[in-house]
């Protein structure tokens, strides 16, 4: 038997649906009987008295040894005898169908699944090749199923990356839910946000929930930096870094929103604005924006807002 190559695999759109105990034996069933309808495929008599015997263990005493609770040598025997059986009838792997991958290559799934062509369909256990497939970075979930007589269906679902987890002088892709993509290269995801903090890949839904809720400010959005392990610092385009509350965020992250519609904030020369403090809104100045602040008269300001912001703590 050769190693299933990347010409063995065909992508295909598929609606499919597993085989399990009786209902597998009666998709074999069915997968003899189409042979058997098609002139070409036509054996001796004889012949065909082996399938239905080999049917007739997997599908019959197979499926009483289970049902019944009858379980250790006998059952095995059965199943060793089905799978040499199967074999010699045809019924073993020549391809694989494979659907929704996008970033996995074909040849991780090839190396994952490990599976040589002609290996009889029996003999193959699919839960091991399913949790080996959830082991490559891209993938998330994984499902296989036997299609009679010779065809695996392989459908996987991949993680969508969400963003960019900063790690020293490097960045490890992280998905919505929190699971890192390692092993990738990050390079052609630039566009994506970069989180900062031991904790921030757990929270990154929370992160892009929050900032989600202002669309006009989500379009700045370029980072998110944990402080503490409480609160976020959220940085935007141009420098600018919004210090958010550990608590009632979204609320500030809004009102941000409203101050930016009715007095276009985030256009002036300013390097930070502090919502920490509820009901207060501090904007430091860049050093430039300050001294020239500071030479002209006073000026009409957003309701609660302060030129210069306290340095407060994190």
């Amino acid at each position: 038997m050769r190693r299933l190559s990347t010409e063995d695999i065909r992508v295909k759109r598929v609606t499919t649906h597993g085989f399990e105990g009786a209902e597998e034996a009666a998709a074999l069933a069915e997968a003899l009987r189409r042979r058997r309808r098609r002139p070409k495929w036509l054996r001796p008599a004889a012949i065909w008295g082996r399938r239905l015997g080999v049917l007739a263990l997997v599908g019959g005493a197979g499926w009483w040894l289970w049902s019944s609770g009858t379980a250790g040598a006998a059952a095995d025997g059965v199943h060793d005898f089905a799978v040499v059986q199967a074999g010699h009838l045809g019924l073993a792997v020549k391809e694989i169908y494979l659907e929704g991958r996008y970033e996995t290559k074909p040849g991780q799934v090839l190396g994952a699944m490990a599976v040589d062509q002609g290996t009889p369909m029996l003999a193959l256990d699919l839960d091991q090749m399913r949790l080996r497939l959830e082991q490559l970075p891209w993938v998330e979930r994984a499902s296989i199923e036997r299609r009679w007589p010779d065809t695996l269906y392989v459908r996987i679902r991949e993680r969508q990356a969400a963003a960019l987890w900063q790690v020293g002088d490097g960045h490890i892709l992280v998905d919505r839910k929190g699971a890192l993509i390692e092993g990738v290269d990050v390079g052609r995801f630039a566009y994506l946000p970069v989180v900062v903090g031991d904790d921030a890949p757990q929270l990154v839904a929370q992160l892009l929930d929050l900032v989600e809720t202002a669309p006009d400010l989500a379009d700045r959005f370029v980072a998110g930096v944990r402080v503490g392990g409480r609160r976020w610092d959220v940085h935007l385009k141009d420098g600018v870094v919004v210090r958010l509350p550990a608590r009632g965020a979204v609320e500030a992250w809004k009102r941000l929103a409203e101050v930016e519609r009715d007095h276009g904030i985030l256009e002036k020369a300013i390097t930070s604005v502090d919502l920490r403090i509820a009901g207060q809104f501090a904007v430091r100045l860049t050093d430039a924006a300050a001294l020239t602040e500071r030479m002209k008269p006073e000026v009409k300001r957003p309701p609660g807002a302060a030129a210069t912001g306290p340095g407060l703590d994190a």
